[in-house]
């Protein structure tokens, strides 16, 4: 937008300057076909951008929507998931958990919040055997 804005006010400069016999005619026609072509890019590159910013809007929209509809049955997936496919995908979401000494549980990864829960008492459901769990590569 400001490139289109620039181009308005050269335009008018340059006016200005033939109107006072300070450019020539065949100059300012150079110099207004310059900018009548820097106009037309910028306004391309506008609408570009525009286009982008709505398919982001449109895509933001959709990731929202298929984490709302996968929200209650990814725990009942991944619990019936062997050990060796539910570490992969952990992975995958860069899961990281940290215990700390008063029990308290952090968790962070690639989604969008950081958690955080106090004196969590895990089930033998909610955590994989350390038997069953494959070594960090």
């Amino acid at each position: 937008m400001e490139k289109i804005i620039e181009a308005d006010q050269m335009r008018s400069g340059y006016q200005d300057l033939a109107a006072k016999g300070l450019m020539t005619y065949e100059e300012l026609g150079e110099k207004l076909r310059q900018l009548d072509e820097a106009r037309k890019t910028a306004e391309r590159k506008l609408i570009e951008l525009k286009e982008r910013q709505k398919r982001i809007r449109i895509l933001k929209k959709d990731k929202a929507e298929l984490i709302k509809s996968f929200k209650n049955s990814v725990p009942e997936v991944l619990d019936n998931l062997p050990p060796e496919e539910r570490y992969r995908i952990y992975k995958m979401l860069r899961l990281k958990v940290v215990v700390g000494a008063d029990e308290s549980i952090e968790i962070s990864g690639a989604f969008r919040d950081h958690l955080s829960i106090g004196n969590f008492e895990p089930t033998s459901q909610s955590w994989p055997s350390p038997a069953k769990t494959p070594s960090r590569p």
